[in-house]
């Protein structure tokens, strides 16, 4: 038989608690708000969570989203300006990939120190754009943080360049594991942002007039008209 596909048309709120949210087919958000207020979900194998253009998965505080081995978390975004996003309504939320994340120009808002749990079999695909910020980081030991390859094996499929990923202040680490045993171990992130942003943080960071024309008529005259930059914005545990 044909899988199902469930087309949400308006904001929806799942009250149930410790749900599988996608057993069989395809849950398509649509655009729309997606709110799950309970505790537990889960995306079964067979099943697929589509992010669409724009689309927001909001978590209750302390809950958790799964996809286990042979579900499929995917979005279908093509451009920063319709990134899909997931977040938490209040405090943090858990994100666990044990199955299929295939995901480009994501949000990912509000994890918990956890991070985004990738999981032995796990196969990352399409990562492209995908932006971390909010993220949890307690008291205690530096181990906090945004992407967790902790449980990382030689069944684990990685891409082998992740570009555009922007990791903004928040966990102690971006990335945290080991990747020696993981399909792509030697992953490369990368971080591109236009001219313009640079020229506004040149004038936020300096106060002085004459050294922010003198530096701006340097690009000029080096006909620099954009910047590419491969950065991490504090550790990369890798």
């Amino acid at each position: 038989s044909t899988s199902p596909t469930v087309v949400l048309v308006n904001d929806t709120t799942v009250n149930q608690n410790s749900t599988s949210l996608v057993s069989n087919g395809t849950l398509s958000v649509n655009g729309q708000i997606l709110t799950l207020s309970g505790a537990t979900y889960t995306v079964l194998s067979g099943g697929t969570l589509q992010l669409d253009t724009s689309s927001t998965l909001r978590l209750a505080s302390g809950a958790s989203l799964t996809v286990n081995s042979g579900g499929t978390l995917s979005t279908s975004n093509t451009t920063a300006s319709s990134r899909a996003r997931i977040e938490s309504s209040a405090g943090y939320v858990g994100l666990t990939i044990n199955g299929t994340m295939n995901t480009s120009f994501l949000w990912i808002d509000d994890l918990n120190a956890t991070g985004l749990a990738v999981g032995a079999n796990a196969t990352l695909t399409g990562w492209r754009g995908i932006r971390f910020s909010g993220g949890e980081n307690p008291a205690g030991p530096d181990n906090s943080r945004y992407i967790n390859l902790t449980a990382a094996t030689g069944s684990t499929t990685l891409p082998a360049s992740i570009e555009e990923c922007w990791f903004e202040a928040g966990p102690d680490n971006n990335v945290l594991g080991d990747l020696a045993g993981a399909t792509h171990p030697n992953v490369t992130f990368s971080e591109q942002r236009p001219f313009a942003y640079y020229k506004i943080a040149l004038l936020y960071v300096l106060s002085c007039q004459s050294y922010i024309i003198a530096l701006l008529r340097l690009f000029k005259d080096l006909h620099i008209t954009a910047i590419h930059l491969c950065i991490f914005n504090h550790h990369n545990s890798i």
